[in-house]
């Protein structure tokens, strides 16, 4: 009776063991978590885990098209913290056919890191590779790139505060209810005019973070060289679509919504993350009969790219009208783009950077363009696309990391400096161009309120 008794028990205790063992998957809200845990499964696999991890549509919207699935990022617990624990990771239903070095953190999303020597497999809609986990781990997070979370976001502001040159002024609230910051940058103590104003937005598809991550650079940078803000306003917004960060989005808002098409009708838009935007650009326009004395001058849109290697600027075709910009914009992009590559040896690897003519007008620089270069009342605007990669950094066959787009956003707010301060006066400090006689008939009639 007894013996039977303690095998009933080893039994038990083995079972229990086994079942405690078993890695499970699972997501943590506001981390900028994204997989279909619903259809996840964890399959013992000799001395391995086999995990199936689905990619989910941003909101669990299938009508969205299938190459908007291009974020993932899961926590796996249940690891042998004693020897570590072999996984072999299956990421299915993907929209996306790059092979990108997967990220991890082994301290609970305190820091990530690349997982060094692994690079998925890419068969169709699946991307496999295998992990040993580290001695000591018993839980870990996996991802398809560095994550950026809201409170990786906030901690970045708290470590402006009491910063002379730096406000913060929340210009909307997301369809969550989130704010919507901007950070102005400048030396108040000395007058707006005649400074030059600077439009910075990153990230309108929140998973695209290397976008993220260059503009917290370009932000440091001008914090620790002020001097530069005496004849500068810089205007950050470096969230515009919160709700895409905690929901883990890959590249629309809690409705579904992808932003930089908006633009292709600012005024029709009730999206409020566009009304935000475009309010905010508008009062410091100004309009055709009291144009602002700091208008925006220079604006850069912060994105990430798949399928490209090094990080690149979309250039605009001078083809306007219909497409593209007038040549005067044009003119102006070829000069910020040389100014940037002189500045950043990183960004000067792209040699050779891709033509967009604009069509649909979509994107926030067809409303720059559309709206206030062809106008009499106002200078040239030089806006652009500045796209950041996830996989090739500035060190041959090492993958890019955080710091290295942070460190390219630094060179980029040097080049801006440097940019500014070269295009001739007069286009730059609001001053009122006479009206042409031929008028303006090419304005777009889907940008006018």
């Amino acid at each position: 009776m007894r013996l039977l008794f303690w095998i009933v028990n080893c039994m038990a205790f083995v079972v229990e063991a086994a079942t405690a063992a078993q890695p499970s998957v699972s997501t943590i809200d506001d981390e900028q978590m994204r997989i279909d845990t619903s259809r996840a499964r964890v399959m013992p696999a000799g001395d391995a885990w086999t995990i199936v991890a689905p990619m989910l549509d941003d909101n669990g919207d299938t009508t969205l098209p299938a190459n908007f699935r291009r974020w993932w990022h899961f926590q796996i617990d249940g690891l042998d913290p004693a020897l570590g624990t072999t996984l072999a990771i299956e990421i299915t239903n993907a929209g996306y056919e790059d092979v990108i070095t997967p990220v991890w953190s082994v301290d609970g999303g305190r820091s990530y890191e690349r997982i060094a020597g692994v690079l998925p497999r890419v068969a169709s809609d699946t991307h496999t590779f295998t992990i040993q986990t580290p001695v000591g781990a018993s839980s870990i997070r996996l991802a398809k790139y560095f994550p950026y979370t809201l409170a990786m976001h906030d901690a970045f502001r708290a470590s402006l505060k009491g910063q002379d040159v730096v406000r913060e002024e929340v210009i909307g609230r997301s369809s969550q209810g989130r704010d919507i910051t901007m950070l102005s940058l400048t030396d108040a103590s000395v007058p707006d005019r005649p400074k030059r104003r600077v439009w910075i937005q990153s990230a309108v598809h929140p998973a695209e973070t290397p976008a993220i991550f260059t503009c917290e650079g370009l932000v440091s940078w001008f914090v620790a060289n002020g001097t530069a803000l005496e004849e500068m306003i810089v205007n950050v917004v470096l969230l515009p679509n919160p709700d895409g960060i905690a929901l883990g989005n890959y590249r629309t808002t809690a409705t579904s919504v992808n932003l930089e098409v908006q633009w292709s009708a600012p005024y029709d838009s009730e999206v409020p993350e566009i009304v935000a935007l475009r309010e905010t650009i508008e009062r410091f326009m100004g309009t055709p009969t009291a144009p602002a004395r700091s208008p925006i001058c220079l604006l850069l849109n912060l994105h990430a790219s798949h399928g490209e290697g090094y990080p690149f600027h979309f250039v605009h075709e001078p083809a306007y009208p219909p497409n593209g910009v007038i040549p005067a914009v044009r003119e102006l992009e070829d000069r910020w783009v040389a100014a940037f590559k002189r500045r950043s040896a990183f960004g000067a690897l792209r040699k050779t950077d891709p033509k967009s003519t604009l069509a649909g007008r979509s994107y926030v620089e067809s409303m720059m363009h559309d709206r206030y270069t062809l106008q009499p009342a106002w200078p040239p605007v030089m806006a652009i696309t500045f796209e950041g990669t996830y996989e090739a950094g500035p060190t041959p066959e090492v993958p890019n990391t955080p710091a290295d787009y942070r460190r390219l956003g630094a060179e980029m707010a040097a080049a801006v400096v440097d940019a500014v301060r070269d295009y001739p006066a007069g286009e730059l400090r609001g001053t009122r161009r006479a009206p042409s006689e031929s008028g303006n008939p090419g304005i777009h009639p889907r940008i006018s309120p």
